[in-house]
């Protein structure tokens, strides 16, 4: 079976389904997930991961407003950009020499998802995709360096517009923006715990629960 390249869309998913486009780490193109799970009562320490900044679009819009609205800058403004696999490294190394052993990444839309934009990052939220494959680099470069990172996802509800979770529709929503994020990530990286199920949080108004599936379709 030919394993499908990375945003491929499905061919049997219903219309309101058109933006999903899955990567090629899930079933049935991959039949080995060599997932490392994080034992139950096992210590460990995570945290969350913002990462839709980027510096051109910051001067940009600088350029344009004439001022300057955040109070608090990070030490590598004039760098900072999700499309840096070398950003993306530095982060994860800092991370770990915090003693952190995962993360969850903040999940955006996929292009056509949520039609507006989460500021501070570009225009249409490219930046959900875009920014997956240097992580994906940054994350490798770890491992094969013996220092790995984990990564979990962290999905804000904002970006399923309202949709009722209790129908096959809301469901399918929900499930797609979990699948089309892992489905992209060799599965040696994802961040498990208590038997190789892959780990991260929802959030909506203020609230967190953890959720876990393995990638398929």
């Amino acid at each position: 079976m030919t394993r499908p390249s990375a945003g491929s869309p499905v061919p049997d998913d219903p219309e309101y389904l058109s933006w999903a486009q899955p990567g090629p780490f899930r079933a049935p193109f991959l039949t080995d997930f060599p997932v490392q799970s994080f034992a139950a009562d096992q210590r460990i320490v995570a945290t969350y991961f913002f990462y839709w900044y980027d510096a051109a679009t910051y001067r940009a819009s600088q350029a344009t407003r004439g001022f300057d609205p955040y109070p608090f800058h990070p030490p590598n403004l004039a760098t900072i950009s999700f499309r840096d696999t070398d950003w993306y490294e530095h982060e994860f190394r800092d991370m770990l020499a915090a003693g952190l052993t995962w993360c969850c990444r903040t999940t955006g839309a996929s292009p056509g998802q949520y039609h507006r934009r989460v500021a501070p990052a570009p225009e249409l939220n490219y930046f959900a995709t875009e920014g997956i494959p240097p992580m994906v680099e940054a994350l490798e470069r770890l491992a094969d360096a013996g220092t790995p990172l984990k990564i979990g996802l962290f999905l804000d509800t904002t970006i399923l517009n309202d949709e009722d979770l209790t129908t096959e529709r809301g469901k399918q929503i929900f499930y797609a923006s979990i699948r089309d994020y892992y489905s992209r990530i060799p599965p040696r990286h994802w961040a498990a715990i208590g038997g190789g199920r892959s780990s991260g949080c929802t959030t909506r108004s203020g609230s967190t629960a953890s959720t876990s599936r393995r990638s398929t379709r």
